[in-house]
């Protein structure tokens, strides 16, 4: 009885150091992928009444708003 439960330790313990070495390579992995950098664009010089029309169109589309309204909406702002 006593050798079944070092025997089972023994197997958990090399669980824990083989997750452990899962988790190690799974985060050198993430963290050698690099997330290219977008360059930051200047917005579009639209006027205040075009935005409000696309703010307006994409909380519509958020909110599962008609499709015809949005496109409305957006033809509108353009």
């Amino acid at each position: 009885m006593a050798d079944n439960l070092m025997q089972l330790q023994r197997q958990a313990a090399q669980r824990v150091q083989q997750m452990q070495e899962h988790s190690r390579r799974v985060l050198e992995a993430h963290q050698g992928v690099r997330q290219p950098r977008t360059e930051s664009r200047p917005l579009p010089q639209l006027e205040t009444e075009q935005w409000l029309l696309l703010g307006l169109a994409l909380l519509l589309m958020r909110c599962g708003g008609r499709t015809e309204l949005t496109l409305a909406l957006l033809y509108l702002a353009l």
